[in-house]
């Protein structure tokens, strides 16, 4: 709810301009603007409200995993890092080849909803402490490996193997127009691979999110068309 909620805030004018979203027309070219600021609000009080009444999680850690979203949504999560993707300086000019500007944006607007669903869950599980140090980077990593990815495939792909505007990002801030294709899929490959390792101090158990990964990056065939 929340990441979709992010996505039609995107996709406004105000902001990234879209016109396709999931092979579909975006939200606010079908209901209009307020109509979609509206939902985009409802859609992240619900989420904090499943959240706030998980079935079979205590009180104690379901103020916990709303404690983590709220920290991935704000400013220090996704908030921040569409503000700094907003602010950041276009083709062209010296700063926008600047990788540590793109990186923190990407770990600003991408890598902190990602860690917050690997933490919700390892939190209803029962991880906690050092635990979560692991989760943590395992999910940092995958995000960051996403992100460029999804940069990869504006640059690479079509509205119909991607189900959205491409080549939005062309003029923007992104690993693909710092390091170039190759050398951005080699980052992607290698986030991938950093994010498997991250995982090995917590054990077999761990194997779910790992065959979760190959699953969903590795194995999808535009992903693949990013990296080959």
């Amino acid at each position: 709810m929340i990441h979709t909620a992010s996505l039609i805030v995107d996709d406004l004018p105000c902001m990234d301009d879209a016109k396709m979203r999931r092979s579909l027309p975006a939200c606010h070219r079908c209901y209009g603007e307020a109509t979609s600021i509206l939902a985009a609000l409802e859609l992240l009080s619900l989420g904090y409200r499943v959240m706030s009444e998980a079935p079979g999680v205590d009180a104690e850690r379901r103020m916990r995993l709303v404690q983590v979203l709220a920290r991935a949504v704000g400013v220090n999560g996704l908030i921040g890092g569409q503000d700094l993707d907003l602010a950041a300086p276009q083709k062209g000019d010296d700063s926008a080849t600047n990788t540590d500007c793109v990186s923190r944006i990407h770990e600003l607007k991408t890598s902190s909803l990602f860690i917050a669903a690997a933490e919700s869950g390892a939190t209803v599980a029962g991880l906690e402490g050092d635990q979560m140090v692991p989760i943590r980077q395992f999910a940092a990593r995958l995000g960051l490996a996403y992100q460029t990815l999804d940069d990869l495939l504006d640059a690479q792909g079509s509205v119909r193997t991607t189900g959205k505007d491409v080549r939005k990002d062309l003029d923007k801030p992104t690993l693909v127009g710092v390091l170039g294709e190759d050398s951005a899929a080699d980052y992607a490959r290698n986030m991938i691979a950093a994010a498997m390792a991250a995982l090995q101090p917590l054990g077999p158990g761990m194997e779910p999110l790992e065959n979760l990964v190959i699953s969903l990056i590795e194995n999808s065939a535009t992903t693949e068309q990013a990296l080959n």
